[in-house]
């Protein structure tokens, strides 16, 4: 059996290698284009963060675990409330909650 082609078989060619004249007008092309272009700049800039990510990548940095968030906020009032404020209070709670 023999072996299949390396190549796909709906391009049964391998192009040539270019000549010097081609390999030249290549290179000028590439040329020109990075002339028309501004140059790269040589080194990356200094990043610039603010005080609280300088604050966050030092904890990082020092593994520190995060302050956990006070859920408080979003637990549901005691009933020891008076019943004149506990329908107010109900109310916002209400809307926290949902």
């Amino acid at each position: 059996m023999p072996i299949p082609p390396a190549y796909h078989e709906s391009l049964p060619y391998v192009d040539q290698e270019p000549n010097l004249e081609a390999l030249a007008a290549a290179r000028d092309l590439i040329a020109a284009e990075a002339s028309s272009q501004p140059p790269l700049p040589t080194s990356n800039p200094e990043p610039s963060f603010t005080p609280a990510m300088i604050a966050e990548l030092e904890r990082v940095s020092k593994s520190t675990p995060l302050a956990p968030l006070d859920l408080s906020r979003y637990e549901a009032p005691s009933p020891s409330a008076p019943p004149a404020t506990a329908l107010p209070a109900a109310a916002i709670a209400h809307s926290y909650l949902s």
